[in-house]
């Protein structure tokens, strides 16, 4: 007894037309600007005793700049609604 077999050919069907899916958003805000940070003429941590930390005057000018940048990115986030 031998084997049948059959070969079947089937025309490929193309998948229904979807509607696009189009999602409306508003066009991000300026992303703030990158502070430019004061070159240090010496060491950023002048001395320490007991966690009493003596620092430059550059490092508090720096610290401040890049806090302030850190806020504005995140007013940034908050106003783009991006998490």
């Amino acid at each position: 007894m031998g084997l049948i077999t059959s070969c079947v050919a089937i025309k490929p069907v193309a998948a229904p037309e979807s509607p696009a899916i189009v999602e409306q958003t508003a066009p991000l805000t300026v992303f703030p600007i990158t502070p430019t940070i004061k070159p240090y003429s010496r060491k950023p941590v002048i001395d320490s005793v007991d966690n009493n930390f003596v620092v430059s005057d550059e490092f508090v000018e720096n610290s401040l700049k890049y806090k302030q940048y850190h806020d504005k990115v995140l007013d940034w986030k908050n106003q783009n609604e991006i998490e």
